[in-house]
């Protein structure tokens, strides 16, 4: 879905005529777009790109505003504010005329449910349409219904140019990408110089109409924004535990930050985290750890009272290691 929106992004400009040499594409530190080629050269975590260079050229990063450690370690700044005009400065220096898209998550995944600050994504848009630089949303995890809405930026009231989609697409059950743009994308475009052998799959295509009418049968958007709440009120009271410094989430995604340290916001032990979730998976709870934080994303059909059973299970995993270590 990505590669396809880079194509897209280029082709437009190519189209339009009036940056037909665009070519550039802008992501944002610590974001995962994929594996392969163009997705691989905007990423910059778990590890993808790194191994793989030289890659695929025209592919730069800026930071992202992060919800507990500040970009670039800078207490006190407005992070939102910082980026974004991190954000110009890069556009600018890469020359306007050659820079195609800009691509960033809703919500950012790495270290676990990096909501923006207030006013960001706004400022993104304005900057983006000022330097007609299509703003493409990778929405492959905020998606459907994930944060409470059926899509992460409708949070913000910011339109995309061009959206990503997979994942929750088929409701995991069938592999399927989509790429979706606005009618001024699509009309500026002649054709679309793309083929797949399984391009459009029919049993894919099925899996992915189905899910969508049983979202929207079952109103599973909004169970997603209610059910969220609680979970996120049931994780606040990880708060006291010293090792936790940050408990946050949106909609049925949430996570803890951890920290070795709560005076300085040190990076935990990972290790610990490790056992955390080895610990959890004795106990019945299937959690993730990503960078500093565990994520906890049940399913959207999930029960208050299933959720609460495993929220309680997970405290006890966090609470055994956690003491454990402190011994």
């Amino acid at each position: 879905a990505n590669e396809a929106a880079f194509k897209l992004a280029r082709l437009y400009h190519y189209a339009k005529g009036t940056k037909p040499r665009a070519y550039k594409v802008i992501s944002r530190a610590t974001e995962y777009h994929g594996a392969v080629g163009g997705a691989t050269a905007s990423s910059d975590w778990l590890g993808v790109r790194l191994p793989l260079e030289p890659g695929v050229p025209g592919f730069s990063r800026v930071p992202a505003p992060t919800s507990y450690r500040p970009p670039l370690g800078l207490e006190g700044v407005d992070a939102g504010a910082l980026c974004a005009d991190m954000l110009e400065r890069e556009i600018v220096q890469e020359g306007p005329d050659l820079v195609a898209a800009f691509i960033l998550e809703p919500v950012m995944q790495a270290n676990g449910v990096q909501i923006p600050p207030p006013g960001y994504l706004q400022r993104v848009r304005e900057i983006c349409t000022e330097y007609d630089v299509l703003l493409i949303a990778d929405e492959v995890i905020t998606g459907f219904g994930r944060t409470g809405e059926w899509f992460g930026m409708q949070h913000w009231g910011v339109q995309a140019d061009i959206m990503t989609l997979a994942k929750a697409l088929t409701a995991g059950f069938v592999p399927m990408g989509a790429t979706l743009m606005t009618d001024a994308v699509r009309d500026a475009l002649p054709t679309y110089p793309d083929i797949h052998t399984y391009g459009g799959h029919p049993a894919a295509a099925v899996a992915a109409l189905t899910a969508m009418e049983i979202y929207e049968s079952q109103d599973l958007v909004t169970r997603a924004r209610e059910v969220g709440a609680s979970l996120l009120r049931m994780l606040e009271r990880f708060r006291d535990i010293e090792a936790v410094g940050d408990v946050r989430g949106l909609g049925m995604w949430a996570c803890l930050d951890f920290t070795s340290d709560r005076a300085t916001k040190a990076e935990p032990d990972p290790a610990m985290l490790r056992q955390i979730v080895l610990r959890a998976r004795e106990l019945g709870v299937i959690v993730s750890n990503n960078g500093s934080c565990i994520e906890v994303a049940p399913p959207l059909i999930i029960d208050e009272s299933t959720l609460q059973d495993g929220i309680a299970r997970f405290e006890q995993a966090v609470r055994d290691v956690v003491a454990g270590r402190s011994r």
